[in-house]
């Protein structure tokens, strides 16, 4: 056996067991992920806070998927007639109460004509009504953000 040979093994069973350890609690904390998707532990953070908004679909901690996705009546091409909008999802759509509801977020952009500011308007269209609509709007300020390009930053 060649100096190669004798360092190799054991450099490879030894990458192939740091990869194991750092890959296990990852698999392990997502076994549960359908029971978190059904109380809506993962998607709080893609939750839409719509005030006095009441959605013909409710979403529950005992709702599952597969109930949500047959109640669907409006597609995505319904919700967005009649808007000019670049990005259509489906979401979950909460009033004043905490109380959820299954809607389309529809997102539109307009810059401003000198390019320091920015509109975004959330559409937020029930997933089982199409008549049944909210609107939310953020404005940005483009020029305060400071941009660094091509200068080093430090010492």
């Amino acid at each position: 056996m060649n100096a190669k040979t004798k360092y190799a093994i054991p450099a490879l069973a030894a990458a192939v067991a740091l990869m194991f350890a750092a890959v296990t609690p990852y698999v392990m904390a997502d076994q549960d992920s359908e029971k978190a998707w059904k109380y809506g532990a993962k998607h709080h953070k893609h939750t839409i806070q719509v005030d006095g908004f009441v959605g013909s679909i409710p979403i529950t901690k005992d709702t599952d998927k597969a109930s949500l996705k047959e109640q669907i009546t409006v597609s995505l091409s319904e919700a967005a007639e009649g808007l000019d909008v670049y990005k259509g999802k489906i979401g979950i759509a909460a009033n004043e109460n905490g109380d959820k509801f299954l809607v389309w977020k529809l997102i539109s952009m307009e810059k401003s004509e000198d390019s320091t500011g920015m509109t975004i308007t959330v559409h937020v269209v029930d997933a089982g009504n199409v008549e049944n609509r909210a609107q939310m709007v953020k404005e940005f300020d483009l020029s305060a953000k400071e941009k660094v390009r091509g200068e080093s930053k430090g010492l």
